[in-house]
């Protein structure tokens, strides 16, 4: 019949045997159930079945219909599944009734409860129907994947969800129930992470290892999903279906859900082959798909997707301890099958080719034997290899994972190691200049992966900077400065020479007329003229702008032991070896005076600055003060500051007052005398050898003073409370290997013999220069004025509001409440422009690319842009209403928000000058402060109500709100450079940093002061704090640990910025200065160092 084309009945094909027609038909309706491609029954949705509304229909299935239904009491929501009329036979029902049945048994947590069940007319039949809890969720593929996007899901956390179902399993197994249809879609999960074990309408109840309930075996076959069937399952062996198979079934969606996949390739695979693949074929092995799942986790899923039951876990509760151990790290029970047993299962499913081997095998029997127990020795090994490999594999991970926390601690030790050194040195760096150089200097001290901005504005400052060049290669003898500090002359046996000393060119020379250190040189300052004694004791006047040289005074009874220059005439002094003082009123004229003042000679002559006295020292330390018109001593003195005063005095002499005299003796001895008390006020000691001392400044005793003491390889600057700073040493010198041609920094040449201790000092009257003379022949310059970590700029009023660097840094623009503008060189701090704006309330101005276009923007909304290089005003466009801030980014201005959205004000640039759009609107929201980070594209806006809104600007113009914050008192906010966090301040000093983009704390830190303003270096690494008690406060970035302290003195602060280049810091309030922080990035100093030689220095 079929082959002549006939339909065919089941009954038919079965001969009339009604119960194997039945069940044929129970194939075919599940064939069509699994394949997808069943007669579609369209079913009309009812509007209520018994006393629930039905919302809309869940699935459909060939014996039943899932609705999502209504209860109206109580009011909820629940899963209705409704028998087909089609379907009704009684088998059907029965095991309808049955899943009713199991779900009412169980009762756990992650099983769907039921909830009512009965018979209802619908669309005009009685069918059966239960309830069921309603699972608001997902099924477990589906939230997994979810979970995956949001967080950080590893397959642990996956394992942990699925031993919930295990456990739900593990009960409903303790009742004899055996799931047979786990799949992902029948496992749920609630929106809060419940798992719910759901659909038991293929459940079969075995208790003792026999069915239940009288179902018939031959209707139970090939039950369940393909892909998750188990082999018996394919096989119908009834008889091996228990728990295991729900252990296999769990296996195979275990495996899904960690690898993405199934164990066995069947996709577009018919039922039968999939059949065939899944009794015959191994799985593939999980850790072939996922290197990470290798080891315990592969074993594991292999023992339960055994194709023989017995091999499998004997229990879900098994199973399930073996995934707990895994994701415990403890070791598991499962171990792998052997060789041998490995073999047979082969031989079992391939006969022929098994009969074949043996008969070969029988033959080599003794080979076999001794391979196979090889084989099996060689696979423990292996397992044992791999275990200790995975155990290995786990303490390494843990060993790296423990080394970058210890990296990373390490690190952030390092950094507030090395920010608490710098907060010392900082407190210390005006006391102890020297000290501080040292530990700055020293890399096990300042590591120098970790210097920056501060380390360098330390160093440059404790680093106290000369110029200086070679005077004479033979040595120097003595070295005198004029007294506004604009020249000096130098002696040595090369000869008498004249310098300028800002750039070190020579202006005079005489050759070969002085060889002795005694003689000091003396300036007369009116004349240009240097005085001094030749070889043979006579007097010379040396005038340095004709290059001549006149005798002044000549004795062959008597050596010139000292000169001197009356200023204000020509008249001059000549101190000789026995004693005698000469006065004589001009060079070539007549002797006023001349007196005899003591036995030895006369080393040491000063002129009071009154000009009505002169001070004499003698060799033996005798002190005598003279009136300079007659000669009369006035005050006589024998100075003594040791008990052995046996030694002659090498040098002396007096302050410009002549109330305190220097004396040194050749070795160990050197003093400052207070003529006006005739005691010693102090004495230095111990090894020095030819000191040399000056005061630089004099008061009432000790108060006030500035004495140089040059000895011991070094030059000190002392003051009443003890040293003020180490103007230059010797040692220091030595340590650096710079060209002999260097004059900026401490000055070396690579010779193993120049003699860089210092023999000389002298200091001008009216500058802070002191001369400094070394014995190998060099000549430095040095400042004695005490330094400030930063230069004073003089502002154009007593406060500076506002202040700005131009794009490139060589600008700065301050503004100030009296209505000017002031654009200064922001290198050498030289004021270029100032202009008045016609206002007194502009809150902000910035700088406009490109240079050098000023925006500035009073109080309303009044914007105006400015010409800097000449103060014309260019233009003042109509700004819409309700604008109060402004932000300047690239061409464009921010000037508020509009349908809560930030509102842009072009800039255009295609005329021949900058100008603003114009616009008549008025903007919803007015801006008080913004920030704007360009690598990130986040934007941060704040209102007057001090809520501060985050946004995120794509490149295409599109705005993303991303969250807001309310921070009460907020006075100002800036990105950290790259937008990895948002630092926030507010007025009472709390500097909080958020997280970008989650908007979240990351550390809070309290200042000592009320908040002005921040800003961040160019790279991120440093940020500075301007506060109203004057201080500047500077930030490790890493760490958001202050590393400096500054006092500024300008207090309030009420601006502060750092330049482009992050080379300067200007901060700028109430007081008489700007204040401008400057360091030399390494660059700087190689182009400081290429300079020309020829515009520094001159060498002979």
């Amino acid at each position: 019949m079929v082959a002549a084309g006939e339909d065919v009945t089941a009954e038919q094909l079965c001969e009339g045997d009604l119960g194997l027609a039945e069940q044929l038909r129970d194939y075919v309706n599940w064939l069509e159930m699994s394949s997808g491609h069943g007669p579609a029954s369209p079913v009309p949705l009812p509007e209520s079945i018994g006393p629930y509304k039905i919302l809309s229909e869940i699935s459909r299935g060939p014996y039943s219909i899932v609705y999502l239904a209504e209860q109206r009491f109580p009011n909820r929501k629940v899963a209705l599944k409704l028998l087909h009329d089609l379907a009704a036979r009684s088998r059907v029902k029965s095991r309808f009734q049955l899943e009713v049945e199991l779900l009412g048994t169980l009762q756990h947590p992650n099983i769907a409860k039921i909830f009512d069940a009965g018979v209802a007319d619908v669309l005009g039949a009685s069918r059966l129907y239960f309830t069921m809890e309603w699972v608001e969720g997902a099924d477990i593929g589906q939230y997994i994947r979810f979970r995956r996007q949001e967080s950080d899901w590893s397959p642990s956390d996956t394992i942990r969800l699925c031993l919930q179902f295990c456990e739900a399993l593990s009960a409903a197994h303790a009742e004899g129930i055996v799931h047979r249809d786990l799949k992902p879609a029948n496992m749920l999960v609630t929106d809060d992470g419940v798992p719910k074990l759901i659909d038991f309408g293929l459940a079969r109840i075995r208790r003792d290892n026999v069915d239940e309930l009288g179902h018939e075996p031959t209707t139970e076959a090939w039950i369940g999903t393909r892909s998750y069937m188990s082999p018996e399952q394919f096989n119908a062996q009834l008889g091996q279906i228990d728990v295991r198979t729900d252990v296999y079934g769990m296996a195979v969606v275990l495996y899904q859900l960690l690898s993405g996949r199934l164990p066995y390739e069947i996709d577009k695979k018919t039922m039968w082959e999939t059949a065939q693949i899944v009794k015959t074929q191994p799985p593939l092995p999980i850790g072939r798909v996922d290197r990470r799942l290798r080891g315990d986790l592969e074993l594991i899923l292999e023992t339960a997707l055994a194709k023989e039951p017995g091999e499998r876990y004997a229990s879900m509760e098994a199973f399930a301890t073996d995934l707990r151990n895994y994701v415990d790290g403890k070791p598991i029970h499962a171990r792998r099958q052997g060789a041998g047993r490995a073999l047979w299962k082969w031989s079992l499913r391939h006969r022929r080719v098994a009969a074949v081997s043996v008969a070969a095998l029988v033959l080599l029997v003794a080979l076999a034997v001794t391979a196979g127990i090889a084989a099996k020795l060689a696979n423990d090994r292996a397992r044992d290899l791999r275990d200790i490999n995975e155990i290995l594999r786990l303490n390494e991970a843990e060993l790296v994972s423990a080394n970058e926390r210890s990296s990373k601690s390490a690190r952030r030790l390092r950094r507030t190691a090395m920010n608490q050194t710098l907060l010392r040195l900082g407190l210390i760096a005006q006391r102890e200049p020297d000290h501080v150089a040292e530990q700055l200097a020293d890399e096990s001290i300042c590591p120098p992966d970790l210097r920056g901005f501060v380390w360098r504005l330390l160093y440059e400052y404790t680093t106290q900077v000369t110029t200086g060049w070679n005077a004479d290669r033979r040595g120097l003898l003595d070295v005198a400065v004029s007294d506004d500090g604009a020249w000096l002359v130098t002696s040595g046996p090369s000869g008498v020479r004249a310098w300028e000393t800002a750039s070190g060119n020579p202006i005079a020379a005489i050759e070969g007329q002085i060889d002795s250190p005694t003689v000091r040189l003396a300036l007369d300052g009116d004349s240009r003229a240097a005085l001094f004694a030749r070889r043979d004791g006579t007097a010379v006047r040396f005038d340095i702008d004709s290059n001549q040289t006149h005798v002044l005074w000549s004795d062959d009874a008597a050596r010139a032991t000292a000169v001197a220059a009356v200023t204000g005439d020509d008249g001059y002094l000549i101190g000789d070896q026995s004693g005698r003082v000469t006065h004589f009123d001009r060079p070539g004229g007549r002797q006023t005076w001349q007196r005899r003042l003591d036995d030895s000679a006369i080393i040491g002559l000063t002129i009071a600055a009154q000009g009505d006295r002169v001070g004499t020292v003698s060799q033996n330390g005798v002190l005598t003060i003279c009136d300079l018109q007659t000669g009369e001593p006035l005050e006589r003195q024998k100075a003594s500051f040791v008990a052995d005063d046996a030694q002659s005095v090498f040098r002396g002499r007096y302050s410009d007052d002549l109330r305190l005299a220097c004396l040194c003796r050749q070795v160990k001895a050197a003093g400052i005398w207070d003529v006006a008390s005739n005691q010693s006020l102090r004495t230095w000691g111990g090894q020095l050898f030819l000191p040399d001392l000056e005061i630089c400044h004099s008061g009432a005793g000790l108060q006030g003073q500035r004495i140089l003491l040059c000895g011991r390889g070094q030059v000190v600057l002392l003051g009443s409370d003890g040293k003020l700073a180490t103007i230059y040493r010797g040692d220091r010198a030595q340590s650096l290997s710079l060209s002999p041609n260097q004059t900026t920094g401490t000055l070396t040449e690579s010779s193993p013999n120049v003699d860089w201790d210092p023999f000389v000092v002298d200091a001008s009257r009216h500058g802070d220069n002191v001369a400094i003379g070394l014995r190998g022949g060099r000549v430095l310059i040095a400042s004695v004025t005490p330094k400030r970590l930063y230069q004073s700029w003089k502002p154009l009023g007593q406060v500076v509001r506002r202040l700005a660097f131009s794009s490139r840094g060589d600008l700065l623009a301050t503004y100030s409440p009296n209505g000017t503008v002031g654009i200064y060189d922001a290198r050498t701090g030289e004021l270029r422009r100032q202009w008045a704006t016609g206002t007194k309330n502009i809150y902000q101005i910035l700088f406009a690319d490109p240079d050098p276009i000023l925006i500035t923007r009073a109080r309303g909304r009044d914007v105006d842009l400015w010409d800097a290089t000449s103060g014309h005003q260019i233009d003042s466009p109509n700004v819409p209403g309700g604008t109060r801030g402004i932000m300047l980014e690239a061409d464009r201005l921010l000037i508020g928000l509009d349908d809560d959205k930030p509102r842009w004000l072009p800039m255009d640039n295609s005329a021949e000058t900058l100008r603003l759009g114009h616009s008549a609107e008025h903007v919803d929201s007015s801006i008080a402060i913004a920030a704007k980070d360009r690598v990130s594209g986040l934007l941060a806006t704040a209102d007057e109500n001090d809520v501060v809104v985050l946004w995120r600007e794509a490149e295409n113009g599109q705005v993303e709100r991303l969250g807001e914050r309310h921070l009460d008192d907020l006075k100002t906010m800036k990105f950290h450079p790259g937008g990895s966090a948002l630092v926030t301040g507010t007025l009472d000093g709390m500097i909080t940093v958020w997280s970008m983009p989650d908007f979240q704390v990351i550390t809070r830190r309290q200042s000592p002061a009320q908040l002005a303003e921040l800003d961040f270096s160019n790279d991120g690494s440093v940020m500075a704090s301007g506060h109203f008690d004057g201080e500047v406060l500077f930030w490790d970035t890493q760490v958001w640990q202050t590393q400096l302290v500054v006092q500024t003195n300008i207090v309030p602060i009420r601006s502060l910025q750092f330049s482009p280049l992050s080379d300067r810091l200007a901060v700028a309030g109430k007081g008489d200065h700007i204040a401008v922080f400057s360091t030399q990035t390494p660059d700087d100093r190689d182009r400081e160092r290429q300079r020309p030689a020829t515009a520094r220095m001159a060498e002979k």
